[in-house]
């Protein structure tokens, strides 16, 4: 952070300039945690699609096999509900 000196305001101590630069290091810390944060919920999201996507060719080729032809498949796999 760049302190600009005010008129009327006196020079920045050294305690002041070290409480700063303590501030900065904390919120850096913390934008780099949230970003870590971030980026592993992205990871685990992509994990997610990628066995839902795996578990889906595994249904069309059997599905194939048992009904012939093309089959299309959707993206999610189907969900019965329970009486």
């Amino acid at each position: 952070m760049i302190l600009k000196k005010r008129k009327g305001m006196s020079k920045p101590t050294g305690l002041r300039e070290s409480l700063m630069s303590f501030m900065e290091k904390q919120h850096k810390n913390q934008y780099m945690e949230m970003f870590r944060e971030k980026q592993l919920k992205i990871a685990k999201a992509q994990v997610k699609y990628e066995a839902n996507i795996n578990k889906n060719n595994e249904y069309a080729k059997y599905a194939k096999q048992f009904m012939g032809g093309n089959v299309s498949v959707p993206l999610r796999p189907m969900r019965t509900k329970c009486m």
